[in-house]
């Protein structure tokens, strides 16, 4: 009959544990900007059939060094057959980068996973695969977008207020009339007090490794020592047995 070694259970019990967490367990709010309920501006993500499209990117400024793991963006569609398309790119003299190709980090999500209500909702966005490593006051940009092979228009609605909420970025959009990226107003000149424009995003860093670890990781690692204790403690009480029924034996 085959018996389970108790800290053979144990010891799987530890990795069960590590593998249930979420991709982004131990990710902190580094950045974000949460629109008050009252506010009513709203940025368009776009595309049709032909060709056209417009596109939206929040800039944000990194405060906490370590791997930017997850994204949350203020968003609701409208009746879209088109997945929504997430990246995280540089950014460059201010603006975001244009070749979509230079993001380090990128994710789709399916239209079924963005909510149609009449107010926008908060959806996250898992960059766990890509993880890249960022730097305190390093700039980058958090970009939306959509592109459609179907007749009918596709489209999302991104959250934000006027009045440049957040200090560290800004909201940018572009199009296909010319594919440059330019700085979102409300209803004036972006140089005028009060027109800059932030849609609703929330950034979660993954601490470096050189800091502090989670008690999370630390309980962790704590089993994972004393499950090695009772696996060898277990295999050393089998050999003195062994070897005490080996000398009767041979008394």
């Amino acid at each position: 009959m085959y018996m389970t070694n108790p800290s053979h259970r144990l010891l799987t019990f530890v990795f069960l544990c590590a593998a249930a967490s979420p991709a982004w367990a131990d990710a902190i709010l580094d950045q974000s900007f949460e629109p008050p309920g009252t506010a009513a501006f709203t940025g368009v993500i776009s595309s049709s059939f032909t060709g056209s499209f417009d596109d939206d990117a929040q800039t944000f400024t990194v405060g906490m060094a370590g791997q930017l793991e997850r994204v949350d963006v203020l968003i609701q569609r409208g009746q879209p057959s088109a997945d929504l398309l997430v990246d995280i790119r540089p950014v460059t003299a201010g603006f975001p980068m244009q070749d979509d190709a230079s993001a380090i980090a990128a994710a789709t999500v399916p239209f079924a996973l963005v909510p149609d209500t009449s107010y926008p909702q908060w959806v996250s966005v898992d960059l766990s695969a890509f993880a890249p490593n960022v730097t305190v006051g390093e700039q980058l940009a958090l970009v939306l977008r959509t592109r459609s092979t179907f007749p009918n228009d596709q489209e999302y609605e991104w959250r934000g207020d006027t009045g440049d909420p957040y200090a560290g970025g800004s909201a940018y959009f572009r199009s296909s009339v010319d594919g440059l990226w330019v700085q979102t107003c409300g209803f004036g000149d972006c140089s005028l007090p009060g027109e800059q424009v932030d849609w609703g995003f929330k950034t979660f860093v993954n601490p470096s490794s050189s800091q502090i670890p989670e008690p999370s990781t630390i309980v962790l690692l704590g089993l994972g020592l004393v499950s090695m204790w009772f696996l060898r403690s277990a295999r050393h009480t089998v050999w003195m047995k062994h070897k005490s029924e080996q000398s009767r034996t041979l008394g």
